[in-house]
């Protein structure tokens, strides 16, 4: 008798509705991936790609989770460890006698320290207290007169100056904590967020030169590119082959640069005084010189030509505090000088002096203060369109301060509308 099998097994059949299914599901994942809008974060180490990137989540409700901040809690501790030892070195270097005797021999503890260990609360607490005594020294003090000169971790004075909080059994770094806390991008890091309803996908690489083959990986399907530099190197100097270890020299470009918006056309052709947009390889490159020669590269690549660039100057508060530094070193100079001199027609010198003219040396410094960022933040922008090849390229840029929430929210708040315009058009043609 034969016996019919309707629901028997059929290999053929269940592998070709398998065939299906998968077809189904990737024609879904093509179309959700065209939806997104890529976004690609270019620039050399330490512009604030990847503080850009915690502000995205920060912005946008998401939270950290606890792998994320037991790796930033190590981080930090090792920022601090790294920080108190370039200060350490620095001392050294510039010849400054401890002002506690004591400290000669507790200090080695932290220069002998190993950076590759990975270190626990325990650990931390134990080094602490040290670091606590060094940073109270007034040998250390004097190393802030030559800070703008030396290539420093942005958060080092951020994280001594919570070193008690920081110290605390139990600690959980707070969001300003983990902005401040620097790492270094050693692979492509990729995170969709959804904004408004639009799907992001924010890819951040590696900066330091060695990084930087792989950016290429990141080209296909890009809808915008923000482009970040750190405005305010340009009162240091890069070291050749990305070293973090403050061994920088110090540079005196930054009167030069000014000089140029005396005329309007004139934009500097390099900001170290070497003519030339490219890394040679044997020059020494400033750290803004190497970001404009980058950008260049970048900006002018006709795989972009249909990528809308936006331009993120950042790091307008350190810029701004080098400047008001500089000044103040400027007018201690002057006053002591006319002090000496007993010049003192005009008025006193001292807290609240009232200089010729009638301003105190508050409101004048803040007026120069001003007046300098300005034009020291025109002459870097010039700088950076003049490498366009494409003059008739638009080109939109924002002063940003990365690690200021509300700073960051506003400018890309700013840059959302165009970006999705850019993205709607892309759709209507694909």
């Amino acid at each position: 008798m034969a016996f019919n099998c309707n629901f028997c097994f059929n290999p053929e059949s269940e592998a070709k509705s398998k065939s299906k299914m998968i077809d189904k599901l990737i024609k879904k994942d093509n179309k959700e991936y065209k939806r997104q809008i890529k976004l690609l974060l270019l620039g050399p180490g330490e512009s604030g790609k990847s503080t850009f990137m915690k502000q995205m989540k920060i912005i946008n409700g998401i939270e950290f989770n606890t792998k994320d901040i037991d790796e930033y809690r190590s981080t930090i501790y090792h920022n601090i460890i790294k920080g108190a030892k370039l200060f350490l070195d620095l001392r050294r270097k510039l010849n400054i006698p401890w002002e506690h005797k004591m400290n000669e021999v507790s200090s080695q503890t932290i220069l002998n320290f190993d950076n590759l260990v990975d270190i626990n609360e325990e650990m931390f607490v134990n080094l602490i207290i040290i670091i606590k005594k060094i940073w109270q020294d007034n040998a250390i003090m004097h190393i802030f007169e030559y800070k703008t000169q030396y290539q420093m971790n942005d958060g080092i004075v951020y994280f001594m100056e919570n070193l008690d909080r920081i110290a605390r059994h139990g600690y959980v770094p707070t969001n300003d904590d983990i902005l401040h806390c620097r790492k270094a991008t050693k692979c492509i890091v990729e995170h969709v967020i959804d904004i408004h309803g639009h799907p992001f996908r924010f890819v951040d690489v590696g900066g330091q030169r060695s990084q930087r083959q792989k950016w290429v990986q990141c080209f296909e399907g890009v809808t915008s590119i923000i482009f970040i530099i750190d405005s305010s190197s340009i009162f240091q100097s890069a070291l050749i082959g990305d070293n973090n270890n403050g061994d920088s020299c110090p540079i005196t470009n930054v009167k030069q640069l000014e000089k140029t918006n005396n005329d309007v056309n004139q934009v500097p052709k390099s900001f170290d005084g070497h003519k030339r947009t490219s890394y040679s390889g044997n020059l020494p490159l400033s750290k803004m010189d190497e970001a404009r020669a980058i950008f260049e590269t970048i900006v002018n690549n006709r795989f972009f030509s249909s990528v809308s660039i936006i331009l993120f100057l950042n790091k307008t508060d350190l810029l701004k505090r080098n400047i008001l530094l500089q000044q103040n070193q400027v007018s201690s100079a002057s006053a002591d000088k006319l002090i000496n001199n007993d010049h003192l027609d005009n008025g006193h010198v001292g807290n609240g002096a009232i200089i010729a003219g009638g301003d105190s040396v508050e409101e004048r410094c803040d007026q120069e203060t001003e007046g300098r960022l300005r034009n020291i933040q025109k002459s870097i922008l010039d700088s950076f369109l003049s490498v366009r090849r494409d003059k008739e390229r638009p080109l939109f840029h924002h002063h940003t301060t990365a690690i200021d929430t509300h700073n960051i929210e506003r400018v890309f708040n700013a840059v959302k509308n165009t970006i999705l315009d850019k993205n709607l058009k892309n759709l209507l043609l694909a």
